[in-house]
């Protein structure tokens, strides 16, 4: 998990995954997961990256995400990319 502050408000937050390649540590695909999206729990599961976050819901200001949502990301095609993205609850 990556986050990078910009300036402002924002947080944007990805997820990297690295490997050997060459024989020298490499980034093998990174991928954005959201603006200030709160990690609760990341787990693998056959070559899979899942997470439970809490982000911004549709009615949700930027500032007070309540939304949990599933989120899985995989390597295809040598690129780190979101799979699916599934609304869990809403964490209030």
């Amino acid at each position: 998990m990556l986050g990078a502050s910009t300036g402002g408000s924002g947080e944007f937050v990805h997820v990297a995954v690295f490997g050997i390649r060459d024989g020298a540590l490499a980034n093998l695909g990174t991928a954005p997961v959201g603006d200030r999206s709160q990690l609760q729990t990341l787990w693998l599961e056959r070559g899979k990256i899942l997470m439970d976050v809490i982000e911004a819901g549709p009615n949700d200001a930027a500032c007070c995400p309540t939304q949990v949502a599933r989120k899985t990301y995989g390597l295809e095609g040598g690129t780190l990319k979101q799979l699916s993205s599934e609304v869990r609850a809403c964490s209030r």
